[in-house]
């Protein structure tokens, strides 16, 4: 059994959006349209990949202009890189990228984008806080940038820059900017 852990949407004809998240490891979540007698009209499973908790710490759910959107930051990968001085040497990094997935409101899926931090350092977590779509279904998320130090220079320090990611219709990214917090 699952449990409704997002704000729920209503279109204007008394439809219900919602994401049924089914605890475990690596949790299920589940996007589903319920008509206004109560009956599920359509379902999509949304988890991919390694979500685990950190899927559902910050997930956002939006709809707008005639579409849902479904947004989140989530482990991505693990990637061995050279040390420049030494390419002997290698250091695993890891990660956290920002998934963008829209549908039209019956089911369809339109994209399901990635969107990785900007920098190369040991840890990158792109974590997001916020996000809205304009009037032109432009997508502006907003958030943290964290990179953490690179076993490949000591001196290096944990980094925290705060974001503002603009992505069109389309999914397709227009700009980031990065500021300090």
């Amino acid at each position: 059994n699952g449990y409704s852990k997002f704000n729920n949407q209503v279109d204007e004809f008394g439809n219900l959006y919602f994401i049924e998240v089914t605890p475990g490891t690596n949790d299920h979540n589940v996007l589903k349209k319920m008509n206004s007698q109560g009956n599920i009209v359509w379902e999509n499973n949304l988890t991919e990949g390694q979500f685990a908790i950190e899927w559902g710490l910050n997930a956002q759910f939006k709809l707008r202009n005639n579409f849902l959107y479904v947004c989140h930051s989530a482990y991505d990968t693990s990637i061995w890189v050279e040390d420049p001085k030494d390419p002997k040497q290698t250091e695993s990094r890891d990660i956290y990228s920002i998934y963008l997935t829209k549908f039209d409101l019956s089911g369809n899926l339109i994209f399901n984008e990635k969107y990785k931090p900007i920098q190369n350092r040991s840890i990158n977590i792109k974590k997001l806080q916020s996000f809205d779509v304009d009037n032109n279904s432009n997508i502006i998320m907003g958030g943290i940038n964290r990179y953490f130090n690179s076993a490949f220079d000591p001196d290096s320090s944990i980094r925290i820059q705060n974001f503002l990611f603009k992505v069109d219709s389309a999914g397709i990214p227009q700009w980031e900017y990065e500021y300090t917090p």
